[in-house]
């Protein structure tokens, strides 16, 4: 018989503080200003809601792009936006 405590199993209670801590972690979030190159074009090769990989810091993370904001100005056109990073 597994071991119980207040009516749930020991795998029960662990699996609960393993979500509690994952919903519970810091968010981190990043506002970028994107770039576009010859070979990596927003729109073409990525758009909003697509996971990237992205240096920040010293790490390699994997982000989700949240949120695009484009400003044109003068005929220039400056695509922002904000990753989450997805773990």
């Amino acid at each position: 018989m597994a071991a119980s405590i207040f009516g749930r199993s020991v795998a029960q209670l662990a699996a609960e503080g393993q979500a509690a801590l994952r919903n519970y972690r810091p968010k981190e979030s990043y506002s970028i200003k994107l770039r576009d190159t010859v070979g990596i074009r927003y729109g073409r090769e990525y758009g909003f809601g697509d996971r990237l990989a992205a240096e920040v810091g010293n790490r390699l993370a994997e982000v989700r792009l949240d949120a695009v904001e484009v400003v044109v100005e003068g005929g220039r056109e400056t695509i922002n936006g904000d990753l989450r990073v997805d773990e």
